[in-house]
């Protein structure tokens, strides 16, 4: 069984304008985790099904994200290849309101679903702990993006 953390939040830009940030995984991770390493296939190219970013955190882990779904301006989903396993699949929405935009992101909490080595360890906490981390992280980053969109007043 796979799980999911959600986190849903809103931002006052528009789709488009949350779009180019989400739609960017270095970017994106660039402010979600600075310390990690990030390549793409294809350079410098707009992102489209098929296409591979390659992560390598500063432990070591190395990771690889493909795009399985791109509904430009209103969703994406990248599956999460963790190497030994599958990491599940990161969903992104934006839908539009009324003040800007409404941001869910989902990110697969890591199962060993054919063990379920965290429950039998204690280590499932962990697991949900770091799943929601990576869901704040997410959140400043939008909120990060969206603030330098914003021109300063006064």
């Amino acid at each position: 069984m796979r799980t999911h953390t959600e986190r849903v939040f809103e931002v006052a830009a528009n789709p488009e304008q949350v779009w180019e940030l989400i739609s960017d995984a270095r970017r994106l991770l660039a402010r979600m985790q600075p310390r990690t390493s990030v390549s793409m296939d294809g350079g410098d190219k707009p992102i489209k099904v098929g296409t591979k970013v390659h992560l390598v955190e500063p432990n070591g882990l190395k990771s690889d994200w493909s795009v399985v779904t791109i509904i430009k301006p209103k969703e994406i989903r990248q599956r999460i290849d963790l190497g030994v396993f599958d990491g599940g699949i990161a969903i992104v929405q934006l839908t539009p309101t009324e003040a800007g935009t409404s941001v869910r992101f989902l990110t697969p909490c890591v199962p060993w679903p054919r063990t379920w080595a965290p429950v039998r360890w204690g280590t499932w906490p962990l697991v949900l702990r770091e799943a929601t981390r990576t869901c704040e992280r997410f959140e400043q980053a939008v909120r990060a993006h969206v603030a330098e969109l914003t021109p300063a007043v006064g």
